[in-house]
């Protein structure tokens, strides 16, 4: 969802991004102000519009607290299945330092393979050989690590991980693979 909000940030105003809704939602985003996201559903809204969306869809990074699952949970019927994958912070931490990202697109890349030893867990590279975005052709990917942003995420996640895996038990659409 954090991509979807940083697209709605970079984009609105320009041609298929310029209607009140997108430049409101830029604006609330804009102020940071994690009450309104979550009370004024913007993570849903973006959701019902985007076209990717319509048939379906994975969520990395989001619902961040039992609100917004709770205005997932009206999104079309709600949730097929909330699937909770239990890894290691160090592999985490790992996976994190090597991902890239096209500026352009926003497609993410590994740049290299992250093998956890102990639990056989890889995450397998996907970096473009001849070094332009596999979407759109551009040359301007990145580096798109920030181990502070990552550290206070996965802190914040791990704060808030057992309300959210208790709310999806009691609806019985929890799946916990560890």
């Amino acid at each position: 969802m954090e991509k979807e909000f940083e697209k709605v940030q970079k984009l609105a105003g320009n041609e298929d991004h310029d209607h009140p809704f997108y430049h409101k939602v830029k604006e609330i985003l804009d102020e940071g102000d994690q009450e309104t996201i979550t009370q004024e559903k913007i993570g849903v809204k973006l959701l019902r519009i985007a076209e990717y969306a319509q048939e379906g869809f994975i969520l990395n990074d989001f619902p961040n607290s039992v609100a917004d699952a709770e205005s997932l949970e009206e999104l079309n019927g709600g949730m097929n299945a909330f699937v909770h994958i239990n890894m290691p912070e160090l592999f985490l931490a790992q996976v994190e330092s090597a991902k890239y990202e096209c500026n352009d697109w926003g497609t993410v890349y590994q740049r290299e393979d992250v093998i956890d030893e102990e639990t056989g867990i890889t995450q397998k590279a996907n970096y473009p050989e001849d070094g332009f975005c596999d979407n759109c052709g551009s040359i301007h990917i990145r580096p798109a690590t920030d181990p502070e942003a990552f550290e206070t995420a996965l802190k914040s996640y791990t704060q808030r991980k057992e309300e959210l895996l208790d709310f999806y038990n009691y609806l019985g659409l929890l799946v916990d693979i560890d």
